[in-house]
């Protein structure tokens, strides 16, 4: 495959930097006023690869950046927070708001989760960590789950 870059005119030594590749006819790409600015350049040229003479110089390559991690989402809608609870979560919770002796610190907790006046959760707030925390000491979720729940990391 041909490469074909466009260079910018020589400085006082002579060095001309490249500023765009493209791996077709730049004819096919680009008006012809601009096309005929395009060379055809060594398979190793890149942006910034400079050109002396017949000499060709490339920038070592950028080490690769690390893998990101997914933006975390520090805002829900209530029904987005619940759905990062897994299913048998959700359902212990259920059990313990509705059960013979109701928890009521669970059913006061998700009683404003469940108000539909309530838009957002906020996993940054005191209140939310502290609801996770009383599911932990309750046996309802292990501290690896709060922490993924907290990061907002679905089941």
């Amino acid at each position: 495959m041909t490469k074909y870059a466009r260079l910018t005119d020589a400085v006082a030594n002579g060095d001309r930097t490249v500023i765009e590749v493209v791996e077709s006819d730049p004819g096919k790409l680009f008006h012809p006023e601009i096309a005929k600015q395009f060379m055809s350049v060594p398979n190793a040229t890149v942006p910034g690869s400079v050109k002396n003479g017949s000499t060709w110089t490339h920038p070592e390559p950028a080490e690769p950046e690390p893998p990101r991690a997914p933006a975390r989402r520090l805002l829900l809608s209530p029904v987005e927070f619940k759905m990062l609870f897994a299913s048998a979560e959700r359902i212990a919770i259920r059990q313990r708001r509705e059960g013979e002796t109701p928890d009521l610190v669970i059913d006061d907790w998700f009683g404003i989760l469940d108000d539909p006046r309530l838009t957002t959760v906020d996993l940054t707030r005191q209140d939310t960590k502290d609801g996770l925390a009383y599911l932990v000491a309750v046996g309802v979720l292990t501290a690896e789950r709060k922490a993924e729940i907290e990061a907002g990391v679905p089941a």
